[in-house]
């Protein structure tokens, strides 16, 4: 009988959630601009529809070196993410579109069994643009109308040559070379609009990074 009234207390917790939850939920979030950026993860479109559970053996992620090994042709695999944002604020909305190219892959099978492939994909993204409109106290009660743009332009690219080898059907081996390159680009613009008195100040710094890695990978089909 205790086990019985709890799981009907249990019961009627939840449908109360169910009622006073609200219908729709409305977020923004701006991770690619912190630190050296937003983890894209390396999916394909065809990993990222099933949450990344098939990355290990998609040879169109370069997650698995030994997945290559699937590629019985040649071709060339190409994704696009456009990405788009929209800013809220009391003053309005402001909408931006970002291309990104995440994943580039081909690959040329050169011998019974073996497959060498070529790709880059993206580790990390920060691509933002924040502008806004203030106004700059000169001297006295001297004003200018000045409008400051924050840009972050960057990513780190993953560089891939890698080669599989199925010595059986039931069997697949990978080993890759990576190349990590990439750099961030921080600038700061003050643009005034009398421009014919004020000059636009701009600071820029960059910030770069490389290194390289190695991977290797297995797949047994039972």
């Amino acid at each position: 009988m205790m086990i019985r009234k709890r799981s009907f207390a249990a019961l009627l917790f939840g449908m109360s959630l169910a009622v006073v939850a609200p219908s729709t939920a409305v977020a923004q979030a701006n991770l690619s601009t912190q630190g050296f950026g937003f983890a894209t993860g390396q999916f394909s479109a065809r990993a990222n529809g099933t949450a990344g559970a098939t990355a290990e053996i998609d040879p169109f992620s370069p997650v698995n070196p030994a997945s290559i090994a699937l590629l019985g042709s040649r071709l060339v695999y190409f994704q696009i993410e456009p990405e788009f944002r929209t800013v809220t604020t009391a003053n309005g909305s402001e909408r931006t579109t970002t291309a990104r190219y995440p994943n580039i892959l081909g690959a040329v099978p050169i011998g019974r069994g073996w497959v060498v492939a070529l790709g880059a994909s993206t580790l990390l993204d920060r691509t933002a643009t924040t502008s806004f409109k203030t106004t700059q106290l000169i001297s006295g009660t001297d004003t200018v109308p000045m409008t400051t743009q924050f840009r972050v332009d960057g990513a780190m690219d993953d560089i891939r040559l890698a080669l599989g080898w199925a010595p059986a059907s039931w069997l697949r081996l990978g080993v890759g070379a990576h190349a990590l390159t990439g750099h961030n680009l921080v600038s700061l613009t003050q643009s005034f609009a009398d421009s014919a008195t004020f000059a636009t100040f701009t600071q820029q710094r960059v910030l770069g990074f490389s290194g390289g890695a190695a991977s290797a990978g297995v797949q047994i089909i039972t």
